[in-house]
């Protein structure tokens, strides 16, 4: 999948877990502040950003041409103008006027993550890099930031890069288990399974719940063909789902654990028993 084709499926709306608890003015480029717009154009400003909630991007950016000409000519005009294109997929414009903000806020963090959206749709090679800025500038970026960049680095043959951003996610927001779930991924995507389980173990010790990374375990072994230790770490699942209190046990996620596991450990055992294996 290219970038271009990335930047359709992504909703390009900055979410709220993007960058975690940041001030409202760093971090939300659509909450403007009213006040600096001419009072007159205030209406159609108001108007512009209703239209943009709506999803009717044309009659957003219609009145934003409007707003220009009643005389709101400031930089943050930008902003609303360039997430109304980028939701329009009008990149090449959205990143122009998402460009000319970031002259006048080289530091603002979720305007160059838009600039990295736009960038992306684009198939440029310098995405990854204003992604990297974004998450730079950004006081406690989110998880779902850095899994956003991995996923741009990773369209290239940058599976390392990807890699190198969900270290940085690990060791600024500590170890969240998403981003540990895609270190793990990638690692086996760049052929190194012996690392992929060694961060697994890891975290079976740490975590309070290692019933789902035990499955996670036994399913790289079993893939692997390490049928045996696979065994090991799908029983180890089960005992560890039989411990946990009623509630917890009978919960759909850990249920679906339960039946997983089983169902390869009966695997195993046919497989022993054409074996010949007692």
């Amino acid at each position: 999948m290219h970038y271009r084709l990335l930047a359709t499926l992504v909703v390009v709306i900055v979410p709220a877990t993007a960058f975690g608890h940041d001030s409202p003015t760093q971090n939300n480029p659509h909450a403007l502040d009213s006040r600096v717009f001419p009072e007159d154009v205030q209406p159609v400003v108001e108007r512009a950003r209703s239209h943009w909630a709506n999803g009717d991007w044309a009659a957003s950016l219609s009145d934003i041409d409007l707003a220009r000409q009643l005389g709101a000519n400031m930089p943050e005009l930008d902003v609303l103008e360039g997430r109304a294109q980028l939701q329009a997929k009008h990149f090449r414009s959205a990143l122009t006027s998402l460009d000319r903000y970031a002259k006048h806020q080289p530091r603002h963090a979720v305007v160059h993550l838009l600039r990295a959206r736009a960038l992306a749709a684009l198939d440029s090679s310098i995405a990854l890099s204003v992604y990297r800025l974004a998450i730079d500038l950004a006081d406690k970026p989110g998880p779902s930031l850095f899994l956003e960049a991995a996923e741009v680095a990773g369209q290239r043959p940058a599976t390392e890069d990807a890699l190198a951003i969900i270290e940085l996610g690990l060791e600024r927001r500590g170890s969240i288990a998403t981003l540990q779930a895609k270190a793990i991924e990638l690692e086996l995507a760049l052929g190194r399974p012996e690392a992929a389980l060694e961060r697994v173990s890891e975290l079976i010790v740490r975590a309070a719940r290692p019933e789902p990374w035990l499955v996670h375990q036994g399913d790289i072994l079993w893939n692997l063909g390490r049928t045996a230790e696979a065994r090991s770490s799908y029983k180890a699942a089960v005992i560890a789902i039989e411990n946990l209190p009623t509630t917890r046990r009978n919960g759909a996620r850990t249920a679906q654990l339960r039946i997983h596991a089983n169902a390869r450990l009966h695997s195993a055992r046919a497989m022993d028993s054409d074996q010949g294996t007692p």
